[in-house]
């Protein structure tokens, strides 16, 4: 009993130096959204971007000074774009397309023209998406109550950006909890990376 145990903790340790509990564990994470062993992070730079945290699901800014550098490749990116794109776990975030987080509905005439988005990685089109579209004055006297101070985000449509908005207007009327969340929905939605590859881990589930 005492050499099982033994052989299990040494086991485990090897493992999380690699990074294959994390690649076992979600089998949708991509290898180079994975943090770096030991090993790896000697070759990490000092040098700003974004690193994807797992356990989080955020893709945390990296500035030139912070501790272990940047390790691009393992975790590592130079745009928050990049890393939404390749890393960011969608199936997290809020996803209701005709109900506010408020549980109001939302109406047509309560939200701005369909936007063209240039920015994402398959042909341009209109996005009719609600969590997309800034929402008209119907809108936001209807679509307000959020009580929580913690700012949210909107996609700004005239500069293609996601951009911090501080006011009361209910979720999914272009105001995100994140601006990963936003990023994704926005900019990358399902042309991301990261969804080819939750895509392929579900196919091998079935097989």
């Amino acid at each position: 009993m005492y050499f099982a145990t033994i052989f299990l903790l040494t086991t485990a340790i090897v493992l999380l130096s690699t990074g294959d509990v994390a690649a076992k564990r979600n089998p949708s994470l991509p290898r180079y959204c994975t943090s770096p062993n030991l090993k790896q992070r000697s070759k990490c730079k000092k040098e700003p971007g974004f690193a994807y945290i797992q356990q989080k699901n955020i893709c945390q800014e990296v500035s030139a000074t912070t501790r272990g550098g940047l390790c691009l490749g393992r975790g590592g990116f130079t745009t928050l774009d990049e890393c939404v794109y390749k890393c960011y776990d969608y199936r997290k975030m809020f996803d209701k397309r005709n109900v506010d987080g408020c549980n109001n509905p939302i109406t047509e005439e309560e939200m701005s023209e369909p936007i063209r988005v240039v920015s994402r990685g398959d042909a341009p089109d209109d996005v009719k998406d609600n969590r997309c579209r800034e929402p008209t004055q119907l809108g936001v006297q209807k679509g307000s109550g959020r009580t929580t101070k913690s700012p949210t985000y909107k996609f700004n449509k005239d500069t293609n950006q996601c951009v911090e908005a501080k006011d009361n207007v209910c979720l999914g009327r272009n105001r995100f909890q994140s601006k990963e969340e936003c990023v994704h929905v926005c900019n990358w939605n399902l042309s991301s990376g990261r969804h080819r590859y939750i895509v392929r881990a579900d196919n091998a589930k079935k097989h």
